[in-house]
């Protein structure tokens, strides 16, 4: 054992409620370590499997950790040092072998301050500044997590942690609201914030009560009008949280939902009456939304009690043919769900009937999906006037078609990718209003461009900016126009890197620069990040820069390819991946993408490959 992990050792524990290790740690004392936040689903060893776990020291670059592992192998926990001090400052939780959840000290005092959930247990990340184990605010939350924690919040009678979800002053500032609309916004969240002890009391929400499921319609965009506020804002509107209580299962409302960065802000207190806040002329019912209001009938009770059933099957399920088995079944409830509904009711569960359908389709897990979903589509074009459902149906059929084609391996790929255009533009004059158009138009417009056809590429990204201009696919087509139109202009690129400080290309100005948009998960851009090094050598007294611009979700993942692969140059990075403004704002849809700039800051060429821009360095490199 090295001295450093010796030292590591030595407070492994100390940091924690626990128990402190001896100077050799055993795995059954460093299995007695908990997460802080109490609601983490992780391995627990038996008694009797503790002999057969294991400890051992590992490191990796300047982060060193005691590892647990069980008698098979499969991780358990990780308690690392990150920074080279001695002491553990980030403690991790696995479930399956895979990490679920970590305890963070990022101020390095010995207690934590983070706390994050991976994996199969979400996405969530909350703050706690003042460390006392209480998350404070929710630096990333996804609208599922915000419902769950509402119900929780009402369950424990847990007015701090209701307020942790609501939006504050200062984050209705960044995201743009001003005037009147700032104003009526601050009173709704005061509101809410006095009106969570009421809604306790009035509540059903008892101990036992657990969160089952989230729903609510589509999400919208608020657009920027210069007046009320200064930016586009994405919101839920009629939020409910589904929940069982000993098998009777019920709905509570939880209003309306805004989208902050990668978290999700509440403005109403629970259980009230809904109606919406930015989309209330326009209101879509939901089942039950008040779980105060009308029961659930007995046979609607019944089909969601089976749904959740199925979806905890499904979620455990291992083998190819139970995933399928599942699905089916999921799609027989769903059926049934619509059926005993009417409306807008009936249309709700419709529209998760065909995403389920779809979505197993395409993952090769619904044998006969696409025959369904062209039944499903016509029988919803004989039942509904509603346009949109009837263009999801369509489009769904369509997509799973088009997958289940690309799939085998005597198609003729060029009429099959003809077929579906030809279908892509059919769908559009059909539905020219539909939600799903857009999504068209934008294979439309990709497919295009892949083929050289910039103006027909340029056209339909056009449309997409114009006729959705408050989507967020609009983002992306303007910034795909923008790319498409960059030679000889300067690009803006700026925003914090995988190590945390703030870059702007524009301080390179001076130097030939090459952008590379780049992911762990694409084979083709580590290629280019072993040839790119060894150009960076070879033309580093040619004035030659490289500017990374990730768009792995993981940014801990990618920082350390980095590092392992020598990639020493800058690397932008945003949460969101290939939806983050860094990618969205340059119409990134896929990577490797290469851009070249000059020592002005101008775009040169921008879709340049290793062999062009080697080209260009040599010959730079001869003029000087």
């Amino acid at each position: 054992m090295t001295l450093r992990f010796r030292h590591m050792v030595a407070g492994l524990l100390a940091v924690v409620p626990t128990c402190v290790l001896a100077a050799d740690p055993s795995a059954e004392k460093a299995l007695l370590l908990s997460p802080i936040q109490a609601d983490v689903q992780y391995a627990k060893p038996a008694a009797d499997e503790l002999s057969e776990c294991t400890i051992r020291p590992e490191s990796n670059g300047d982060t060193s950790a005691w590892v647990v592992y069980a008698g098979d192998g499969t991780l358990l926990r990780r308690f690392a040092d990150t920074n080279g001090d001695n002491k553990v400052d980030r403690w991790c939780y696995a479930s399956g072998g895979i990490e679920v959840y970590r305890d963070i000290d990022t101020d390095f005092n010995g207690k934590a301050d983070q706390y994050r959930w991976f994996g199969t247990a979400g996405m969530r990340w909350g703050l706690d500044p003042d460390e006392d184990g209480r998350i404070d605010s929710w630096k990333w939350i996804s609208p599922e997590e915000v419902s769950a924690e509402v119900v929780q919040a009402l369950r424990t009678n847990d007015s701090k942690r209701f307020e942790a979800l609501l939006l504050t002053e200062d984050e209705a500032k960044e995201l743009g609201f001003v005037g009147d609309r700032a104003a009526e916004l601050k009173q709704k969240v005061a509101a809410a914030r006095d009106g969570f002890s009421a809604a306790v009391k009035s509540s059903s929400i008892g101990r036992s009560t657990k969160w089952v499921d989230f729903s609510a319609p589509q999400p919208g965009v608020i657009p920027a009008d210069g007046q009320q506020q200064d930016n586009d804002v994405v919101a839920y509107e009629n939020v409910i949280a589904m929940v069982d209580d000993g098998g009777q299962h019920g709905q509570i409302s939880i209003g309306t939902m805004i989208r902050f960065n990668e978290s999700w802000r509440l403005i109403d207190v629970p259980g009230g009456e809904g109606g919406g806040y930015f989309f209330a002329s326009n209101q879509p019912s939901v089942i039950g939304a008040n779980r105060e209001g009308p029961a659930v009938t007995p046979e609607l009770q019944k089909y969601i009690a089976q749904l959740e059933a199925v979806d905890s099957q499904l979620a455990r399920a291992s083998t190819a043919s139970q995933i399928t088995a599942f699905n089916k079944d999921r799609a027989d409830v769903l059926r049934k769900l619509a059926e005993h509904s009417t409306g807008k009711d009936r249309e709700l569960w419709l529209t998760q009937l065909i995403e389920s359908i779809s979505a197993a389709a395409q993952a090769g897990n619904y044998p006969n999906g696409i025959k369904e979903l062209e039944s499903l589509h016509e029988d919803i074009k004989k039942s509904t006037q509603n346009n949109e459902l009837i263009a999801q149906a369509r489009f769904a059929y369509m997509s799973a078609e088009y997958a289940d084609g690309l799939q085998d391996p005597k198609a003729d790929y060029g009429k099959l990718q003809e077929q579906w255009q030809s279908n892509l533009e059919a769908f559009v004059k059909d539905h020219p209003q539909a939600s799903q158009s857009a999504d068209a138009m934008l294979q439309l417009a990709i497919a295009e461009e892949f083929a050289g056809n910039l103006k027909e590429a340029t056209s339909w990204y056009s449309r997409i900016a114009r006729e959705f201009a408050s989507s967020e696919l609009a983002v992306k087509a303007r910034g795909a126009m923008t790319r498409i139109n960059s030679i000889g202009k300067s690009i803006r690129l700026a925003g914090s890197t995988l190590e945390g400080k703030q870059f702007d290309v524009a301080a390179l100005r001076g130097n030939t620069v090459l952008v590379h948009y780049w992911a762990t998960w694409c084979e083709p851009c580590k290629n280019d990040i072993a040839e790119l090094r060894k150009l960076q050598a070879r033309y580093a007294s040619s004035r030659f820069k490289i500017v990374g611009v990730n768009v792995d979700n993981d940014s801990q993942a990618a920082a350390s390819y980095a590092q392992e692969n020598r990639a020493s140059w800058d690397h932008l990075h945003e949460p969101g991946g290939l939806d983050s403004s860094l990618a969205a704002n340059m119409g990134i849809f896929t990577v490797p993408v290469m851009l070249l700039l000059d020592q002005n800051g101008a775009v040169v060429n921008n879709s340049i490959t290793l062999a062009e821009l080697e080209g260009v360095l040599t010959k730079g490199s001869r003029r000087r």
